[in-house]
């Protein structure tokens, strides 16, 4: 089956919005630019992603109850300014290195902080330390200070299915890129198991509790729940646009494509997969496995 079969499938399945169906033709008009472009890797890495997170979606979708959103966070607007300022902020860094200004004395700030927790912190390295502090921590504080709770950071209480979701999302990516990464000799279990574990802090639960926990409280309040969870998943892809546009060069529409067709149908599912379990658990450990198997496949 085509990643565009499976994805269409498993948004039928679930009675899609209209906005669902926007983001699947967004997500194919992506993968036809990336053709168009000749960017052979990440049309692969679109499809595949597109289509082996759909499959799973699918298969979730048996055990656990609909998408529900948790109940809005007190001082909303004050908390959509904060996330908004950490986006931007983190955006500009990925171009602009050397930025003065706000974004360099944001820079000094979360790097500071990092320095110093990674003599405390020695089995992780000063990356994935870094992500965990301006991700979670830094926005997390001033959110706390606002009257957010745990469930406003994605942490609600655990719906029907929710176990059977963690599992399902986490050992079938780890029998996939583990299995595969031994296969060809490419490390040992000992050196997977601690690159998935500093992937936990890196992007996997980091990423998952300021984007499904922070962004999308935010956007489904202000949006309702389908096109809340498109609308995070768009920003979650955007995002990426910087590193994108490193990667291809300074190309735009290439950046672009790349960013919807790899990165913002990931967010998208793992974006469903939150609001199904009720917590971002499931979809933490999908990220950080995916990202730390793909390493070494």
């Amino acid at each position: 089956m085509s990643g565009a079969a499976a994805l269409r499938g498993a948004l039928q399945s679930a009675r899609p919005s209209p906005y669902d169906i926007a983001f699947l033709i967004l997500w194919m008009l992506s993968l036809v630019a990336l053709a168009a472009g000749g960017d052979r890797f990440d049309l692969i890495q679109g499809v595949v992603v597109g289509a082996v997170f759909a499959g799973l979606y699918a298969l979730t979708r048996r055990f656990t109850d609909g998408p529900v959103a948790c109940d809005a966070p007190r001082r909303v607007a004050l908390g959509a300014m904060v996330v908004a300022a950490v986006l931007l902020l983190t955006m500009i860094e990925v171009l602009r290195r050397d930025a003065g200004g706000v974004v360099g004395a944001w820079s000094a700030l979360h790097w500071g902080i990092t320095t110093r927790l990674v003599p405390l912190v020695r089995m992780l390295d000063a990356e994935s330390l870094d992500n965990t502090v301006r991700y979670v921590i830094l926005p997390g504080l001033l959110l706390v200070a606002l009257g957010w709770r745990a469930r406003h950071f994605g942490f609600g209480r655990s719906r029907r299915g929710t176990l059977a979701a963690l599992l399902t999302w986490s050992a079938l990516p780890l029998a996939l890129y583990g299995g595969a990464a031994l296969a060809i000799g490419h490390g040992k279990p000992g050196a997977l198991a601690h690159r998935f574990f500093i992937d936990v802090f890196r992007n996997g639960y980091a990423e998952e509790i300021f984007f499904r926990g922070m962004l999308m409280t935010l956007t489904v309040r202000a949006f309702g729940v389908s096109a809340g969870n498109v609308a995070q998943a768009l920003v979650f892809g955007l995002w990426h646009l910087g590193a994108d546009l490193r990667d291809v060069h300074g190309v735009v529409w290439i950046a672009l494509a790349d960013a919807m067709g790899t990165q913002a149908v990931a967010g998208y599912f793992f974006g469903l997969l939150t609001l199904r379990t009720g917590n971002v658990l499931a979809a933490g450990a999908a990220h950080t496995l995916y990202d730390g198997g793909a390493v070494f496949v």
